[in-house]
């Protein structure tokens, strides 16, 4: 999902990020992601074509579905979807 990081100089960054471990200790947050991109470089397209992808095969399960795999392929597109949303919405009030 999003992870928002106002630097010292007061600037915002958005990542989307995936999997992983997030630590905090006083004066620091250290994230161990499976997968980190910055906002600005998800592929809207390509999160939207991954999320339909997903619907469609969750609607038309055959004898070879893998219903995990297309559980969580809808879950990474949705989840770079709110990224997305959510950093436009910052803009806009901005």
């Amino acid at each position: 999902g999003p992870v928002r990081i106002v630097t010292q100089q007061g600037n915002e960054e958005v990542y989307y990020v995936s999997g992983g471990f997030l630590e905090v200790q006083p004066g620091v947050v250290t994230i161990l992601a499976d997968t980190a991109l910055r906002a600005d470089d998800v592929d809207e397209a390509a999160a939207e074509e991954a999320r339909r992808e997903a619907e469609q095969a969750l609607a038309n399960q055959s004898g070879d579905f893998d219903y995990g795999r297309a559980s969580a392929q809808l879950a990474e597109a949705a989840a770079q979807l709110a990224t997305l949303r959510k950093m436009r919405n910052r803009a806009g009030r901005g």
